[in-house]
């Protein structure tokens, strides 16, 4: 067997071997234009497309667009660019004929049934799957993805003519639309082209090639600190305290004081399967011999290679975290909107953290020490793993 074209060559040199040469989709193919090739799916209408004017009259912002034609997208603070598919899509594919300038990046948003939610997003070369973060739209002449959070799901919702808020389409669609932020655009970026990806696994054209996985064909992976196993010098150190598990076994937990401010530091490396388009979330592990409130405060900072060091704050999660008396507990660090938003990070990045416990504020009502177990990290693996 063999078949050879520009794109890709296929043989078997031996009985039961198969070679193929060049990209690969593995996947069911969408059937309808607007659709990029090895769509996971069965789509039976086209993907629309809408710009949408913020400085225009109320009721008249929105102006159709077509997939095929070059569009050059508006660039004053407010604009947006609305996508949307009759199916759950998890990519936008353009081919950027004219590149951004380099201003903040576009604010990313998805319909939750109600109001337009910000989400997580970040870009892909098309070809060599090479992540380019949020500067996705500054390659001219390159076909680049970009790709959003896996967790909307749960609530993305379809609509139609909402008004200043979903285009009047052919059918209600998923939509998701691309905001320019404060500051407005010098230079918007301009595409000859719109594509929409489902779920599907391919074999990129790079080299070397590897398996990119698109859509939810993910997994969630979780990576665990035990807090006993962390180190701090100088005053407002937790104590290392054994706590009873059972009447026989005891676990070394960091022990955090009432009416003081205790901290804990600790580091993450970023794996190199972590998919920054769908952020980081955070647990705990904890106890406490008293019931209450426990005023805790969770500051975060991602240092790259090359960051200067000790010179910007970083950013502060506060939470407060209700216990009960000797009940081991699994809280979430923030709310889901406090996912750590991380979409230029690269994988050997360090993610630098510290817990505190703000015991001296009117609002930690536990009277007592409280003791921490472990964190919890989890993200999304976005392949099967990295070429070596």
């Amino acid at each position: 067997m063999r078949r050879s074209d520009a794109a890709l060559s296929v043989t078997n040199p031996e009985p039961g071997e198969m070679v193929f040469q060049g990209k690969v989709d593995i996947g069911l193919g969408g059937t309808a234009a607007g659709l990029d090739v090895g769509e996971g799916g069965s789509y039976s209408t086209g993907v629309e497309v809408f710009q949408y004017d913020s400085g225009a009259v109320s009721g008249s912002r929105f102006a159709t667009k077509g997939i095929d034609s070059q569009v050059t997208t508006l660039g004053d603070a407010g604009d947006r660019l609305y996508i949307g598919s009759p199916n759950v899509w998890w990519a936008v594919r353009f081919l950027v004929g004219v590149a951004s300038s380099n201003e903040l990046p576009l604010i990313a948003k998805f319909w939750n049934g109600s109001s337009l939610e910000i989400m997580d997003w970040a870009g892909y070369d098309k070809d060599s799957s090479v992540s380019l973060n949020q500067d996705v739209l500054l390659v001219p002449t390159n076909k680049e993805y970009l790709e959003f959070d896996k967790r909307i799901v749960s609530t993305w919702a379809t609509a139609d003519d909402v008004t200043d808020e979903i285009p009047d389409g052919a059918a209600a669609l998923y939509w998701i639309c691309l905001e320019v932020p404060a500051g407005d655009y010098a230079t918007p970026f301009r595409f000859d082209e719109v594509r929409v990806r489902g779920q599907d696994i391919d074999i990129t054209s790079g080299s070397p090639s590897f398996f990119r996985q698109w859509g939810r064909s993910r997994v969630t992976k979780n990576i665990r600190k035990v807090a006993a196993a962390l180190k701090r010098q100088g005053s407002g150190t937790p104590a290392i305290a054994d706590v009873a598990m059972t009447t026989t076994i005891d676990s070394a937990m960091q022990q955090f004081a009432d009416n003081a401010t205790e901290r804990l530091p600790l580091d993450v490396e970023i794996p190199d399967d972590f998919d920054p388009a769908c952020g980081i979330g955070v647990t705990i592990e904890h106890t406490s011999a008293s019931p209450g409130d426990i005023v805790t405060e969770f500051e975060w900072f991602l240092a790259s290679s090359g960051v200067t060091l000790g010179g910007v704050a970083g950013t502060v999660i506060d939470t407060t975290i209700t216990v009960g008396t000797d009940l081991m507990e699994i809280d979430a660090i923030g709310v889901a909107a406090d996912r750590i938003s991380i979409p230029a990070a690269v994988p050997g990045d360090i993610l630098s953290f510290e817990i505190r416990r703000i015991g001296g504020d009117a609002a930690d009502t536990t009277s007592d020490t409280w003791e921490l177990l472990a964190l919890t990290f989890d993200y999304v693996s976005n392949k099967l793993g990295e070429p070596v």
